[in-house]
């Protein structure tokens, strides 16, 4: 009996972490998909990138693809990425390249924050500037 109340318990935290993180997602995806314009700032450079619609719809793709939320790590970031929707900043990403680690990315909007490995796609497309 006790065995079986544990594993009870094991499966409903699965369930509810599982809900929370396809709301997150749902979230982000509404987020990411009212972007029209984007800035990527490089921080060891100094050099700031202003992306072109094409640019803004490809890296949009890249910000939905192998997304998985997890709590937000404390770091120095090498890039910020700036999201606006109709002029107003909505959202930023603080973005940790890594060199010996996996790189991580801070998203951060008025109403969700989370973190999650650096992608291949996000990477390859921020570059190292």
């Amino acid at each position: 009996m006790r065995h079986y109340l544990i594993k009870r318990i094991i499966c409903v935290i699965t369930f509810i972490s599982l809900i929370g993180c396809d709301r997150q997602l749902h979230i982000y995806y509404n987020i990411v998909d009212k972007v029209d314009r984007v800035v990527i700032t490089y921080k060891k450079t100094g050099l700031k990138k202003i992306l072109t619609n094409i640019e803004i719809e490809t890296f949009k793709n890249h910000l939905k693809r192998n997304i998985q939320p997890e709590l937000q790590r404390v770091f120095i970031n090498d890039v910020l990425v700036e999201l606006y929707s109709d002029s107003k900043r909505i959202a930023f990403l603080l973005i940790y390249q890594g060199v010996k680690d996996i790189g991580f990315v801070n998203f951060n909007s008025d109403n969700l924050n989370f973190g999650f490995r650096l992608t291949y796609g996000i990477g390859m497309f921020i570059g190292g500037n």
